[in-house]
């Protein structure tokens, strides 16, 4: 029936406007200057109603559960109708006290009695309800107007019951005649007695047949009485009875131009039923009779059993009008006999070898909703079905399932699929937002902490992703740390459980800090090591005691061993290089780099990551008499920091190098003098030295030391300009966890890049100020990095294409469009603006009015794949200004491509119309012309 859409529609806007003025009433009429307002706004909404219900009741509309409903909630705003007539018009009412909100119900409940005796029985034995009165036409008008909506509902009611018997039931016609004539006779009987006058003879049955015609009470509400006889209650019962008789014949005429089903239809329920019974319907003829069905609401509850069957065993149309229709016959028919006999059959159905059985039984057990619950293991199966269309009928079937669902779902949030645990991740969102904080997800959490050592990779992996999804403070659990003890036992295990035990240690991080000694006495287990520093990393600041262990390893043989040595320094202590652990390693790796077996097999990549303090010694090996020795250590102090000569390490070995000036070897004297010379005034105090040497018996000596001398005193020289500040690198700012990964995201090797994003995508939140680093990355050139770092920002913050990085990173983007790249690993910016999608749409219709045409057509292309329809967005919208000022651009192909594009905008630009009126005069032929046509789009000309 058409008026079920507007039915639903107006049950929401009535239930929101009732709860807004009950609510905000009062602060509604103070911000409006017209007291009256409020009340014919509410007159208008009622009337609205009224019309719909009326319509629904002529045509035969069903009694719908929304019908219902929409029925109590406009009770309630008649009851906010007479409250507003009261506050304008106190005198409308007549009441023994200020009335109260409780007055007020009773006044309505006593209507609605009032309307359901149809019969008028209350008025006849003069029953009498005390509290509120009306005594105004307004206070009528609105009584009236509750009546005539109660009464179309009860008829409805009535011809719907009737519909479902036999029109001639035997024997009613004597019934009703006989009825009439005892009625009658009754009636003259008290007549007689009482001695009536010729007039109440008249006017006595005419006033009962007009006030049994009157349903909606309009004679009572106004106090309309056509005789002045006061009835017992023996002449009440006459009269009673006499109206029963009249009232019946009046709806049995009625009756017949009802309609006798819901809408158009003529056919009753069992008629429809067999319809969708016979083999030999249609599939249109069926879904119409299901439709026809469902607008008969409860009344068609005999039918439930057969659209349940239609639901399991119909196609994709029919099952889609069946559950509709048992969701307005019953909303508990999920629960019924006939659907609980068939799930068990379904179930077994999405076993099956064929396609169309598995997504129909996944569809029907969707519809069934949370009663389909047992189905929940079965379905998640079909997750992992090779077919597409079935694993998308299993996800839809879970998110109807609802929360019965979320137990079995929590648990597969582990599986090594990751295709599988992205949809379960996908289906709880949909059922519940807030799912992590179910009872099941909290349960979980001990399940997927023992997983942290299963054989698998990628379970563990997994398993810790959910952790972490469900609680990121998870390593303070019970379970956690009852883990952590079980963990301790397994590092005394051999094999591969041990190494498995170190790494979920590492994984659980700081709570696990009690197993540090113990990881520490691993670090010499050649097939453990890795694992164990990087766990001594994760396990961060409470692992201090393990940096005199971790810096030897700075020297490891094996290079990615040695990175994971020196980025779990880092995250146990920022300021390890300052130790007193790394100041007694460092001789021993300076005596490595020319002395073979001394067991730190690279010694100057672990001076390298020492840094700074390992300046001043091999400043020092410059000026040594080993010549691989000056060239390792040269190379060395290049790799600490180009600017070495600068530092305060270089100026403390001046005293040595001074000294070297006297070395009996040529070349050591040459070297330390060349040192010197780098170093610059730094070394000033290596002058005397220097002079002495100016009469070196060596001329290449005596070359480099005057050169040197030069250099430290600067003569001849302009004023040096002052040093500039040294900059910090970026990721020296950031947490300690941090800094490692987002400096890798720089790195030149591809894998590597992609392992810092995965890693900052798994702590998630924790990582929120690696996200503009992140933002860089989606501009890499290798496809599988930008994958990754835009998986890691959805993780971090899913909104983090509304951030300000994301906003400082646009335009950055544009500017590189049409430009070959940004350089380095940076070289595919469209790419991470199609990432970013519709935030950069202002940004790139504003460089639409660029001086460059192959940046016209890059960016045009990126907007024709964010949005095909990016002219009728906001971003365009905004860049309108930018487009206009654009106009007045020194080019005259720019101002025709901001014109052009205004254009396109058409209405939306019409702020620009000023600035497309000056251009009219453009000197520019072109210009004007495309100008003109522009004006014409903007302003709608025909």
């Amino acid at each position: 029936m058409e008026s079920s859409r507007y039915v639903k529609s107006l049950l929401a806007v009535s239930a929101i406007y009732f709860a807004l003025i009950f609510f905000l009433g009062n602060q509604i009429s103070l911000l409006s200057e017209n007291q009256n307002v409020l009340l014919w706004v509410t007159a208008l909404l009622t009337a609205v109603n009224l019309a719909i219900l009326s319509a629904r009741f002529f045509r035969g509309g069903a009694v719908t559960f929304s019908v219902i409903l929409l029925n109590l909630i406009q009770c309630a705003l008649f009851f906010q109708i007479h409250i507003l007539i009261y506050t304008l018009a106190a005198s409308d009412y007549a009441c023994p006290s200020q009335p109260l909100n409780g007055d007020w119900l009773r006044f309505i409940g006593i209507g609605i009695l009032n309307a359901a005796d149809m019969l008028d029985i209350i008025e006849a034995y003069n029953i009498g309800f005390e509290g509120i009165l009306h005594q105004s036409t307004a206070a009528g008008i609105a009584l009236l107007g509750m009546y005539l909506m109660i009464v179309m509902l009860l008829l409805s009611l009535i011809f719907e019951i009737r519909s479902r018997f036999p029109s001639d039931i035997p024997g009613m016609k004597k019934i009703r005649i006989a009825g009439l004539i005892l009625s009658l006779i009754l009636i003259g009987i008290f007549g007689v007695k009482d001695q009536w006058t010729l007039m109440n003879w008249l006017l006595f049955p005419m006033d009962n047949i007009l006030r049994t015609l009157d349903l909606a009470d309009a004679v009572q509400i106004f106090s309309w009485r056509n005789h002045s006889l006061n009835m017992s209650p023996g002449l009440a019962s006459a009269t009673v009875l006499f109206r029963v008789i009249i009232i019946s014949y009046f709806l049995g005429f009625i009756g017949r131009w009802y309609p006798s089903g819901p809408g158009e239809s003529s056919r009753s329920v069992d008629e429809l039923i067999r319809v969708c019974r016979s083999p030999e319907s249609s599939t249109k003829d069926r879904t119409v009779a299901v439709k026809e069905l469902e607008n008969y609401g409860a009344f068609a509850e005999s039918a439930i059993p057969d659209l349940v069957k239609l639901l399991i065993h119909g196609n994709s149309s029919i099952r889609s009008a069946a559950a509709d229709a048992l969701r307005e016959i019953s909303p508990e028919w999920s629960g019924s006999e006939w659907v609980r006999k068939e799930i068990p059959n379904l179930i077994k159905t999405l076993g099956s070898s064929d396609k169309i059985a598995r997504i129909s039984a996944a569809e029907a057990l969707g519809e069934i909703g949370a009663a389909a619950a047992d189905s929940a293991s079965r379905m998640i199966g079909l997750l992992a079905d090779k077919d597409r269309d079935v694993r998308r009928a299993a996800s839809e079937a879970l998110k109807k399932i609802g929360t019965s669902a979320i137990p079995e779902l929590v648990k597969i949030l582990a599986d090594s699929s990751k295709d599988i645990r992205d949809a379960a991740f996908e289906i709880l969102e949909r059922i519940d937002p807030e799912w992590v904080y179910t009872e099941s997800a909290v349960n979980e959490i001990k399940r997927l902490v023992k997983l942290l050592t299963d054989k698998s990779k990628e379970i563990r992996d997994a398993a810790f992703e959910a952790l972490e999804r469900i609680d990121p403070e998870w390593t303070r659990s019970e379970s956690a740390l009852n883990e952590i003890r079980r963990l301790e036992k397994m590092l005394d295990d051999m094999g591969e459980s041990r190494i498995l035990a170190v790494e979920a240690l590492g994984r659980i991080g700081a709570a696990a800090e009690n197993a540090v000694p113990r990881l520490i006495t691993m670090l010499g287990d050649k097939n453990a090591v890795g694992t164990v520093v990087e766990s001594l990393g994760k396990i961060g600041t409470g692992a201090k005691q393990a940096i005199p262990h971790l810096i030897p390893i700075l020297a490891d043989t094996n290079p990615y061993i040695r990175k994971s040595a020196a980025e779990s320094l880092e995250k146990i202590d920022i300021k390890w290089r300052e130790s007193e652990s790394v100041r007694l390693m460092i001789p021993k790796f300076m005596a490595a780099l020319t002395k073979q077996g001394s067991g730190y097999d690279s010694p100057e990549d672990a001076l390298a990551a020492v840094g700074s303090p390992a300046v001043h010694p091999l400043v020092k090996a410059l000026a040594d008499s080993n010549k691989g020795l000056i060239e390792i250590a040269a190379r060395t102090l290049k790799r600490i920091d180009s600017k070495w000569p600068q530092t305060e390490g270089a100026k403390e070995a001046v005293p040595h190098l001074a000294a070297a000036l006297g070395h009996s070897e040529w070349y050591v004297r040459h070297s330390a003098a060349e040192v010197l010379g780098k170093i610059g005034p730094g070394a000033i105090k290596a002058v005397p030295f220097l002079v002495k040497g100016l009469a070196d018996k060596n001329k290449v000596v005596r070359a480099t030391v005057k050169a040197a001398l030069d250099k430290i005193t600067v003569q001849n020289a302009p004023p040096a300009k002052p040093a500039a500040p040294v900059q910090e690198s970026p990721e020296s700012k950031l947490p300690p966890a941090l800094a490692p990964h987002v400096k890798n995201l720089s790195d030149a090797d591809d894998a590597l890049r992609r392992n810092a994003a995965e890693e900052l995508g798994k702590m998630g939140r924790k990582a929120a100020d690696a996200v503009p680093y992140l933002i860089d990355v989606l501009a890499d050139d290798n496809v599988r990095v930008r994958d990754a770092a835009a998986a890691a920002l959805e993780k971090i913050n899913s909104k983090w294409r509304q951030s300000e990085a994301a906003a400082n990173a646009i335009p950055n983007f544009t500017k590189m469009l049409g430009k070959g790249g940004m350089g380095g690993n940076y070289r595919q910016p469209a790419e991470a603006l199609l990432i970013i999608g519709s935030p950069a749409v202002c940004e790139l219709v504003r460089h639409l009015a660029a001086d460059n045409n192959t940046a016209f057509n890059a960016v045009s292309e990126v907007l024709e794949k964010i949005d095909p329809r990016w002219i009728q967005s906001e971003g365009a919208k905004e860049a309108v200004p930018h487009l206009a000022a654009a106009l007045k651009h020194n080019e005259w192909y720019v101002r025709r491509s901001a014109a052009e594009v205004l254009g396109k905008l058409g209405p939306a630009a019409i702020k620009a119309v000023p600035y497309l009126v000056k251009t009219l005069a453009d000197k520019n032929k072109e210009v004007r012309n495309t100008v003109k046509e522009t004006l014409d789009k903007v302003v709608l000309k025909k």
